[in-house]
């Protein structure tokens, strides 16, 4: 199929069985053709919608989580989109600037009163969230334990620390995963997103008995470089040469990596993903074997025990300014998480 001057054409193949993580961005100016197969979207809502053979959808800019596809036959697109040659105008490359053009969202404008009711009764909603939000919370602190007595090692700013020394004289350990192998020129950046928050956490969770740190495979000379770039104080330690992130499946051997959900990735990955490994200075198989998330210790009579683990890909382990802050705007999280380091945004 060759396609008009200023366009290109792509085939996508959403495997049965498998997910396809919407974003946005993989999609814009995309004209999408259901070729074969049945396509279902899901929204961020949970609702799914189901597209036969023939029909003709503009994905772009949708409250989507994933495509995927029922029964056994892969669903076939063919996306019609505009190169980036197309978007070129007067010689110089149009600046994106994330959430500037997008809409708001359809919106009445009402007296103050009737404003103060609808408030009301969207608390009512926000005050169950909670409550349930709490429950979830016990139920995690509810979790048995496992005692590890494995001796892994790490490399710090004081020299190399055990496990148990990282507690240092407190009796809980937060640790953030934060993804940077050994092999890459810069963390991820949407781990580095989130760990933007941390600095000025430690204080407050230190005074409540918690030691916050982040760890990573890279060696501790790549991490302090990374560190002072980004203007980071938290504590950061290197697990490189230990079995640690591989234990607590924060890493991945070549043998894991030949997985399903691995090897699609890796064969078919989307624009996003593609960028991602360009960011992060690795081929995209290479960048693929860390992996991000929180890991939970307790120290109790000298015993070091594990508590609980949070992994992606999870709502809630997205970075705070993401949910916490930019669901209260107007426009809400309308960009679809495009992860920039500080430093590396887009002119506006």
């Amino acid at each position: 199929m060759d396609p008009p001057p200023g366009f290109r054409f792509r085939a996508i193949t959403v495997e049965a069985g498998i997910e396809r993580i919407y974003n946005a961005r993989e999609w814009r100016d995309a004209l999408v053709v259901v070729a074969s197969g049945v396509l279902e979207l899901e929204s961020l809502d949970g609702d799914s919608y189901r597209f036969g053979r023939g029909c003709v959808l503009c994905l772009a800019g949708l409250r989507l989580r994933a495509l995927r596809t029922r029964g056994p036959e892969p669903a076939v697109l063919f996306a019609v989109s505009r190169t980036d040659e197309f978007l070129i105008c007067g010689g110089s490359q149009r600046t994106e600037v994330l959430g500037k053009e997008e809409p708001m969202t359809q919106h009445a404008v009402v007296t103050r009163e009737e404003w103060l009711d609808a408030r009301k009764e969207l608390l009512e909603e926000e005050q169950k969230h909670a409550e349930r939000s709490e429950a979830l919370a016990q139920s995690r602190r509810k979790l048995p334990w496992v005692r590890v007595d494995k001796d892994y090692r790490f490399d710090t700013d004081d020299g190399e620390k055990a496990l148990p020394e990282l507690f240092d004289g407190r009796s809980q350990l937060l640790i953030y995963h934060l993804m940077f192998g050994p092999d890459y020129t810069g963390a991820c950046p949407g781990c580095t997103n989130l760990a933007d928050h941390l600095s000025g956490g430690v204080v407050h969770m230190n005074h409540r008995d918690v030691t916050l740190l982040c760890v990573s495979r890279a060696p501790l000379e790549k991490l302090e470089a990374y560190k002072r770039r980004m203007g980071w104080t938290f504590p950061w330690v290197s697990s490189y040469g230990s079995d640690f992130n591989y234990d607590f499946g924060f890493a991945f051997t070549e043998e894991q990596m030949e997985a399903d959900e691995f090897r699609t990735l890796i064969e078919e990955p989307p624009d996003w993903l593609e960028r991602w490994a360009e960011q992060v200075g690795t081929d995209l198989p290479t960048g693929l074997r860390e992996g991000p998330g929180w890991n939970v210790f307790a120290r109790e009579d000298g015993a070091v025990y594990h508590t609980y683990t949070r992994m992606a890909p999870d709502r809630d382990l997205v970075v705070p300014y993401y949910h916490q802050l930019l669901d209260q705007t107007p426009k809400g999280r309308q960009d679809e998480f495009v992860a920039y380091r500080g430093d590396e945004y887009p002119e506006s």
